[in-house]
């Protein structure tokens, strides 16, 4: 395995945007312990992967941060999640540069308030399904998903960490039992 691969794929610090973090990274994870919920891809982890097969989403387009800003500041969208990827059978309708769906996925974004009532991703989930079960908790509490159509590019899987077909089945079995979808 290259060195590369080995350490956290986060910056150092917002005070050190320019240095990679040295830590080695968790089991299942690109990052170390301390950038698992705060991370910021340092520029050289991007460059390196954008050749080999990984499990991230490059957004290929400037200030689409504060496209997304905007899109979630319009009240009348009602906004839980935008995403940059939408999944088969979940759209509810075209509005142009967005399209409403139930399920969003690929890049999710939302605002801290919605955190706060809505909670955080369930941990019962492994490998799959987290983010179905988010989206649609998203629509219980009333809010709408949204895509947001953006040049981007989606590097499926990763070789390093496959996804155990069992683990998958029985996350999605707790959804379906969850849900009754």
């Amino acid at each position: 395995m290259n060195n590369h691969k080995k350490i956290c794929a986060s910056i150092k610090s917002k005070k050190n945007p320019n240095i990679q973090c040295s830590n080695k990274r968790k089991i299942d994870s690109e990052f170390c312990g301390k950038h698992q919920l705060s991370s910021t891809y340092f520029i050289e982890t991007i460059i390196q992967n954008n050749n080999e097969e990984t499990n991230d989403i490059i957004i290929k387009e400037t200030n689409w941060v504060k496209k997304f800003i905007d899109l979630y500041n319009m009240k009348d969208l009602n906004i839980g999640l935008l995403g940059v990827k939408g999944h088969t059978n979940s759209k509810i309708k075209n509005l142009g540069d967005v399209e409403q769906h139930i399920h969003v996925d690929g890049l999710m974004f939302f605002s801290k308030e919605r955190l706060k009532e809505v909670g955080r991703y369930s941990e019962e989930y492994h490998y799959d399904c987290e983010c179905q079960d988010y989206c649609l908790t998203m629509v219980l509490h009333g809010y709408n998903n949204y895509l947001v159509k953006l040049k981007h590019n989606h590097f499926q899987s990763s070789p390093v960490i496959k996804k155990p077909e069992q683990s998958r089945k029985i996350s999605r079995e707790k959804l379906e039992k969850k849900w009754k979808v």
